[in-house]
């Protein structure tokens, strides 16, 4: 948890000969020519960094109005003149060529990635707040975060998906880099105070010529992303004149694709529609579109919401 390093003096991790690198890896590989046959197949590979309220089991209310505040003071009143921190997130699903995946219900295949150097309430609680790595003493501050994340899906030529509802294929990747740093000068004219922030993003699906998909409802190919950078810098400025310098830099770069050249067939059977149409005015109870005042719910009919 990105919590933890946060209330430690200095956050170091060497991981592959990378320093100050804490990692999360997920892998799903699926050999060419593999036949797999289920009722409802979900196929998920997950790396992401979990808030440390999350892993002691609070609840989001709790979270929000107690630990979270208290550990933002805490985090507050620790002096450290430097901070450093890195957090990369690597999710990788692949399906390898000439594979068949069949579902008689549903097929789902997932890359989530979530790198989070933030505390309090993490990526995963995305309601909760959210508190930057502090850094902050009487002369100099100096403070540098970066969150990396990598969620692909690869879906390689000749695989053959079945699903007899629907087949949804997602990357999902997240990056929050949060620093705050202040010097606040007790003695000597100068202060200086420095924070720097970046992320680096990438969400990506590839679904290769000769793949084909077919759903009996609906087919749906998507890639999202979240991207989070920020830096704050204070430094005092007294009226004796003594100076303080302060400087924030915030650098963010995100790639977020869904590449398809497959052969896609969503038969949108009964139930597929993902929208609600309805003509409100109708006063036949058993039509789509009856408004019941005494139970106060509206007919709809059938749909995938």
């Amino acid at each position: 948890s990105s919590t933890i390093e946060n209330i430690a003096p200095i956050s170091l991790g060497l991981n592959d000969g990378a320093l100050f690198t804490f990692r999360n890896n997920a892998t799903i590989d699926i050999g060419s020519d593999s036949i797999i046959n289920g009722k409802n197949l979900i196929i998920r590979a997950e790396a992401v960094d979990e808030s440390l309220a999350t892993q002691l089991g609070s609840n989001e209310l709790s979270s929000t109005l107690a630990f979270n505040p208290a550990l933002d003071k805490i985090l507050a009143k620790n002096p450290m003149p430097l901070k450093m921190m890195r957090r990369e997130s690597e999710a990788t699903v692949t399906i390898q060529s000439g594979v068949e995946l069949i579902g008689s219900a549903g097929v789902t295949i997932e890359a989530d990635a979530t790198a989070d150097t933030s505390s309090g309430g993490a990526a995963d609680t995305a309601t909760a707040s959210r508190y930057p790595l502090r850094v902050n003493s009487s002369i100099i501050s100096l403070g540098y975060v970066e969150a990396k994340a990598i969620a692909t899906v690869d879906i390689q030529t000749g695989v053959k998906i079945q699903a007899g509802k629907a087949v949804t294929i997602n990357t999902d990747g997240t990056v929050i880099a949060l620093i705050s740093t202040e010097t606040s000068k007790d003695e000597g004219k100068y202060a200086f105070s420095l924070a720097i922030s970046n992320t680096d993003l990438t969400s990506e699906v590839d679904v290769a010529e000769g793949v084909t998909i077919e759903a009996g409802k609906a087919v749906n190919i998507t890639a999202q992303g979240l991207d989070d950078s920020e830096a704050e810098a204070k430094s005092e400025l007294k009226t004796d004149g003594s100076g303080g310098g302060a400087f924030a830099l915030s650098f963010s770069h995100a790639t977020v694709t869904a590449t398809v050249d497959a052969k896609i067939t969503a038969n949108m059977d009964p139930g597929s529609v993902v929208k609600l149409e309805f003509d409100p005015t109708v006063m036949d109870k058993n039509a789509i579109g009856f408004v019941d005042k005494e139970a106060h719910t509206i007919r709809v009919g059938q749909h995938a919401l």
